[in-house]
């Protein structure tokens, strides 16, 4: 009965264009896709979609300049620990997946 997926994955990408669109720096639309993905995952959560799968920063990333990287790894790390605090009381286990830095930069 249920026509929901079990699993959805998302792909990150657009926020520069985005910000650029709407008179925003980059770091402006890293943080606004990042909220919108907060509250897609909260949705998700709440509709019963069991799995999330998020793809972040490819290893194409790490050609942006250090300043923006810093700011995106800024960015993973506080909404990593909104997340974690959330994880007890809203039914979320996180995994990382993690390939090797590009080191060609």
């Amino acid at each position: 009965m249920n026509t929901l997926p079990m699993h959805i994955a998302i792909i990150m990408d657009g926020n520069r264009r985005w910000a650029k669109a709407h008179g925003m720096n980059a770091k402006q639309g890293h943080t606004a896709g990042a909220e919108t993905l907060k509250r897609i995952s909260k949705y998700a959560n709440k509709i019963g979609i069991k799995y999330l799968t998020v793809y972040a920063f490819s290893t194409e990333n790490w050609k942006r300049s250090e300043e923006e990287v810093g700011a995106l790894m800024l960015l993973f790390k506080t909404y990593l620990n909104d997340l974690i605090s959330a994880v007890d009381t809203e039914n979320i286990r996180i995994k990382i997946f993690r390939t090797s830095r590009d080191t060609s930069r």
